[in-house]
């Protein structure tokens, strides 16, 4: 045989042994298999899902009741979400990355009650809730036996439908809606030079006439009521001067500083007191001669 030949079937034991080595860990590592009644369980009203499975082992247990530890690892969670300019929650789908695995450990039995005896397959049915914190949402599930550790059957896809807390993310508006729309209708009934709009083209003064801004008074034309003065007549107060026609004439004040002039002050006139003088003055003179 050639070098090249022998090289060749070296090559292909080679592989056989790794293909039978690999097979050998893979049914070491996973026995059995897990048949899913449904694999998109509805919610129930008191936030539970239902869960139905079948397992199958290779051969019968040792031991009637084996523990099995069912491992949800959380892969996307649905998320329904309030946004602007939709109605009603939204349905959104955000992917679960490096969360923790849920474990719910169970006790599966393999005894037939009619036979007496271990059987290889059985179906067992159980539930999971919110109070241990499932969600809706898509999880991954494998089975694992609680005693050896192996895996039991293939990780399953496991959808749990139902409705979970709505999120708000609609923007944040700090405006009362019936404010806003009082003031865009005031804005509208104003033009550029704050006049109130009449009509499509015709406007009018901010200011209303004054036929529209008089109200007649619920006092006129009663009986002691003052047409004049628009209030009832007060028959306690005195009398009015100047007949009676209207309210006593405002005295005025006499003009000047109010200090006291002597050309014009009360007394006798300066023609008088300049006559007394002269006369003094005569008769002074006369004695004197």
């Amino acid at each position: 045989m050639s070098s090249e030949g022998g090289g060749m079937l070296r090559r292909f034991l080679v592989l056989a042994v790794s293909l039978l080595l690999t097979s050998f860990a893979l049914n070491a590592s996973a026995v059995g298999s897990v048949q899913w009644k449904d694999t998109r369980p509805k919610e129930k009203g008191t936030g539970s899902w239902h869960l139905e499975v079948t397992i199958s082992l290779p051969k019968a247990p040792d031991v009637a009741h084996v523990p099995v530890k069912f491992e949800f690892q959380q892969t996307m969670y649905y998320e329904r979400n309030l946004v602007d300019g939709k109605e009603g929650p939204q349905l959104r789908k955000v992917p679960i990355t490096n969360k923790q695995a849920q474990i719910e450990s169970v006790t599966i039995g393999f005894l037939d009650p009619g036979r007496g005896t271990i059987q290889k397959r059985t179906r067992f049915t159980f539930k999971i809730t919110r109070g241990h914190g499932f969600e809706a949402g898509e999880y991954k599930v494998t089975l694992r036996n609680g005693s050896t550790g192996q895996t039991i059957g293939r990780t399953t896809k496991l959808v749990l439908e139902g409705e979970n807390p709505v999120v708000d993310r609609r923007s944040i508006s700090f405006v009362d809606k019936g404010e806003k729309k009082k003031k865009d209708d005031q804005m509208k009934s104003v033009d550029k030079d704050g006049n109130i709009k009449d009509g499509e083209d015709a406007t009018k003064s901010g200011d209303p006439d004054q036929s529209e801004m008089d109200v007649a008074d619920p006092g006129v034309g009663k009986k002691g009521w003052d047409p004049v003065y628009g209030a009832p007549v007060d028959e306690d107060a005195p009398p009015m001067k100047s007949g009676g026609n209207g309210p006593e004439p405002i005295k005025e004040k006499p003009g000047g500083c109010g200090c006291s002039v002597p050309a014009q002050s009360k007394g006798l006139p300066v023609g008088s007191v300049l006559f007394l003088a002269g006369l003094v003055l005569a008769f002074s003179r006369r004695r004197r001669s």
